[in-house]
């Protein structure tokens, strides 16, 4: 539980702005490990967004679905879980101020953001359909019908 609370300040400390940052002109122009922390921040900031956005359409593509809709939303909370145990494996000692050093925030966010990308990356199969011929797709609607017809 005190992890997922450091999670958070850090997260939110280091995001600040996160709307009028471009990461990658961020860490062009970063001079301190504070403005890198900064940046990582930024990164995960907009990593958490993405998800939320995909969530979102995938919820909407697949309203009606409710066995489908229920799973995900369970598989979202074990993954939420499993991300925070990942997180404490890779940081055991994140509670310990400055155990890590300066670059402790950067890190924590890098590695973070890393696991969120490919949470994203393996949702997105739900918004980009199965394609012909694919026959173990499972709840994956095919890529016409996510085309043509719900959008």
């Amino acid at each position: 539980m005190l992890n997922a609370k450091i999670s958070c300040l850090i997260t939110l400390l280091f995001s600040l702005n996160v709307y009028s940052v471009d990461t990658s002109v961020c860490y062009d122009t970063a001079m301190s490990q504070l403005d890198l922390n900064r940046c990582a921040g930024v990164n995960n900031k907009k990593a958490e967004l993405e998800m939320q956005r995909v969530i979102l359409e995938i919820q909407r593509l697949y309203k009606g679905e409710v066995k489908f809709l229920s799973n995900l939303e369970q598989s979202q909370q074990n993954w939420e879980t499993q991300l925070e145990l990942d997180l404490n494996l890779k940081f055991p000692k994140a509670d310990e101020a400055l155990y890590y050093g300066s670059v402790f925030p950067m890190c924590y966010s890098s590695y973070k953001t890393r696991l969120m990308l490919q949470r994203i990356a393996f949702l997105k199969e739900w918004l980009e359909g199965s394609k012909e011929g694919e026959v173990c797709s499972g709840s994956i609607k095919h890529e016409y019908f996510l085309k043509h017809v719900e959008r």
